[in-house]
């Protein structure tokens, strides 16, 4: 576990340091679209080849999963697994919005059920947050856990208002909207979830089937070892893959009476 918690502290804090010193509009052109799907900027791939750079050094037998480039195959390929957002919130750099960050998981197999480390950082404020299986999770050294709010109506609650849109399911964003004390909408998927992992913020929804895995993997673990749920829009425990992009529902809450109070108020039912 010391060599992954050296690769995140080193990497991340690099990454974040190049990042800071492109914030121009040079490095907000369009260079392309990523496997995910979206616009590529500049200062996305500038985040993705040096973040490359690291894994081929540190993992000399690994597979890389980006948002930009999909899946490469570093040496033999792996395990470990290192999926990779450089930037989530490209949009909010553009336009100087503090909230974006960057985004790397470690896993030893396939699934999220797999994966052992994970570090979120804060680009613009420098909040470092990391999770290792079984050890917890810190931010920037501070050992934090999840709030334990257990109903909806007490809770802050992030949700990425664009996606419910999109996926034409309005009513359970009104229905939250109409009943959680706060909600929030940040675009940075991993800060959100990484928040209800530090007990910033209570839950995170988004059953749109909008929200990649590249976003998710290293929240997945901090709000897991945060003592959190994050679950599927089957109201299962979340355990999609990583070996490839895919889209998913995510429902990530600081307890698991939380999670009931949410899904008894947008499906009528309680998880089992």
């Amino acid at each position: 576990m010391r060599e992954y918690r050296e690769f995140l502290n080193k990497v991340l804090r690099r990454v974040r340091g190049e990042v800071l010193s492109r914030l121009n509009p040079y490095f907000f052109r369009e260079v392309g679209k990523g496997a995910g799907g979206d616009s590529t900027l500049m200062i996305d791939k500038v985040a993705e080849e040096l973040i490359l750079e690291n894994i081929r050094s540190a993992f000399p037998n690994s597979t890389v999963v980006s948002e930009e480039s999909g899946v490469v195959e570093v040496g033999k390929g792996g395990p470990p697994f290192v999926i990779v957002d450089p930037i989530d919130g490209s949009l909010n750099a553009t336009r100087d919005f503090l909230k974006f960050s960057i985004s790397i998981a470690i896993a030893e197999g396939k699934r999220l059920s797999d994966v052992s480390a994970g570090g979120v950082m804060d680009v613009r404020c420098g909040d470092f947050f990391e999770a290792y299986r079984g050890f917890g999770v810190f931010v920037n050294g501070k050992r934090v856990k999840t709030s334990k709010v257990k109903q909806v109506e007490e809770a802050i609650i992030s949700i990425p208002i664009t996606h419910y849109a999109k996926a034409s399911k309005l009513d359970i964003l009104t229905s939250l909207l109409n009943v959680a004390k706060r909600v929030r909408n940040l675009g940075s998927t991993s800060l959100e979830l990484s928040y209800v992992g530090a007990g910033i913020f209570d839950a995170f929804v988004d059953l749109s089937g909008r929200t990649r895995n590249v976003d998710i993997a290293a929240a997945y673990l901090i709000v897991k070892e945060g003592g959190g749920v994050i679950l599927s829009g089957e109201m299962e425990e979340l355990d999609g893959r990583v070996d490839t992009i895919t889209d998913l529902s995510v429902l990530a809450a600081s307890s698991s009476e939380l999670a009931n109070s949410i899904f008894s108020l947008i499906k009528g039912v309680k998880l089992s």
